[in-house]
């Protein structure tokens, strides 16, 4: 895979290519945003991190997904092109499975590639299953191009001639190109897309409500083809908006879920550019702030307008914590009761989980789980509500686990 030529903190996460990691690690900043103190450990830890089916790795893997309902199966999308599956009961299993080799499509230099995978929530009865990677860029300005495609499983294979593209959006840099996909709750697909690149967002995209960059989408897969729009949403009837559009204002977002119990809540993780890595909590409608405000800081906030029309952090750590925050999950398993309720998340550059307690409406304490070697790229959830975690630069699959005692 080709590196990217890294300047500083100004391309955070550098091509997925990990840096040297922070030591010792300082936890500066609680949550929501004006913390006046450091993230401190608790003083008897409350997990581990467990390594799953030892006998696998993948290549540079950017997700762990499964089907609904099915707790059978792991599906593994690798950068490259790849979508590999993997039955789930079996913990030695040494045995990998082609579900797409779309090596071939997919453009994977510096953070493009395969970036996400959805199962249709009807999957098991029309076998829809969409998929979200960058192709290399086909009109003039495009780097590369993002896609978000339908494929059909078939004889429990996707069938590459069964794609059919939804949404084509032009990448101007080769960084910064989100792209998780999932569906909500209300059954509609949500796409997740960072400001189109370089430094600094120089075309303010996340602000310019006329391009889908630096937004989450929101369309409807089930009526018109391609898609419809969903009749809620926020910019139906602004001129010039993409209707697509659900909210706003977003840089990098590397990791975003919906919280399984209601009210659903989709918890994002929006990549910062020189000092500050965020948690948002993201509504319909919302401007998260970005190039304006890089978490709560002033950034670049010419023509900015009334600060107040912002969504500020839940949560936020400076770079002397991290440098690539990676969006995770909230915990509703029942191995730690603990820590039922609290989002966990992490950051790729210094391996650190942490976790947020607490109620959004009266601040959420950001507290330090676990410092890991890890390079962790996402987080997944079982049918069960327990978390693993995807490592990037070893390929391998962890488990979060109750703390030995």
């Amino acid at each position: 895979m080709a590196t990217w030529p890294c300047q500083g903190p100004a391309y955070p996460r550098c091509a997925f290519k990990r840096l040297t990691p922070l030591a010792p690690l300082l936890f500066a900043l609680s949550a929501c945003g004006s913390g006046t103190g450091p993230a401190e450990p608790f003083s008897e830890p409350l997990l581990s991190i467990e390594r799953s089916w030892p006998e696998l790795s993948f290549d540079h893997p950017t997700g762990l997904f499964h089907a609904p309902g099915d707790d059978s199966r792991w599906y593994v999308t690798e950068q490259g092109g790849r979508i590999l599956w993997f039955e789930a009961q079996h913990e030695d299993t040494a045995l990998v499975h082609t579900y797409l080799d779309h090596s071939e499509v997919v453009d994977d230099r510096f953070e493009g590639g395969m970036l996400g995978m959805a199962f249709h929530p009807r999957f098991d009865t029309n076998r829809q299953v969409y998929v979200s990677y960058t192709a290399p860029g086909v009109e003039p300005g495009e780097n590369m191009q993002s896609r978000v495609s339908r494929m059909w499983d078939v004889g429990g294979r996707l069938d590459p001639d069964s794609e059919e593209v939804l949404l084509r959006v032009g990448q101007p840099w080769a960084n910064h190109n989100g792209g998780n996909i999932a569906f909500g709750p209300d059954g509609y697909l949500y796409i997740g897309l960072g400001d189109g690149g370089a430094a600094g967002d120089p075309d303010n995209h996340a602000q310019d409500t006329t391009t889908v960059l630096g937004a989450m989408l929101r369309i409807d897969v089930d009526s018109e083809a391609p898609y419809a729009i969903p009749p809620d949403n926020p910019l139906i009837g602004t001129p010039g908006s993409r209707p697509e559009i659900f909210a706003w204002g977003l840089r990098n977002p590397w990791g975003w879920s919906f919280d399984r119990d209601p009210p659903h809540r989709l918890w994002l993780a929006d990549v910062g550019q020189n000092k500050m890595e965020e948690i948002d909590v993201v509504e319909k409608g919302g401007n998260y702030g970005w190039r304006c405000y890089e978490g709560t800081l002033e950034y670049d906030t010419r023509d900015c307008g009334d600060p107040t029309r912002f969504t500020f952090p839940v949560a936020e750590y400076r770079h002397d914590e991290g440098y690539s925050v990676t969006g995770g999950r909230v915990y509703r398993g029942g191995a730690i009761p603990a820590l039922r309720g609290v989002y966990l998340f992490g950051d790729y550059g210094s391996g650190t989980i942490w976790g947020l307690f607490g109620e959004i409406s009266r601040g959420l304490e950001r507290r330090v789980l676990a410092t890991t070697p890890l390079s962790i790229v996402g987080f997944a959830e079982d049918i069960d509500g327990e978390i693993l975690i995807v490592d990037y630069e070893e390929g391998e699959l962890y488990r979060v686990v109750p703390a030995e005692s």
